[in-house]
């Protein structure tokens, strides 16, 4: 049961990653919003939305220029609460 647990939190965490990394990649493609690629990327803007603006919103207060570092930011968090979880499932169970 522990094994199942912490495979379905690796694999949920992996999966939010992987869709913000395709993102940021296809951020830089995005030329015409209604080619396969922008609905894709709106698709996965939709996924992951509810992680990245309220890190966006937050990283908005800090100066960082044109670069905007809320994706690997909120990338760094997902994999952080996601080790978070298995060490405590570890530890509980």
């Amino acid at each position: 049961m522990v094994s199942v647990l912490v495979r379905a939190i690796a694999w949920f965490a992996n999966l939010i990653t992987t869709c913000m990394f395709v993102q940021a990649l296809l951020s830089w493609f995005v030329r015409d919003y209604n080619s396969p690629v922008a609905q894709l990327y709106r698709l996965l803007s939709n996924l992951t939305a509810p992680i990245v603006e309220p890190v966006r919103r937050f990283m908005s207060r800090i100066n960082t220029g044109p670069m905007d570092f809320s994706i690997l930011v909120s990338m760094l968090l997902v994999e952080f609460v996601a080790r978070l979880l298995i060490r405590l499932i570890y530890i509980i169970l």
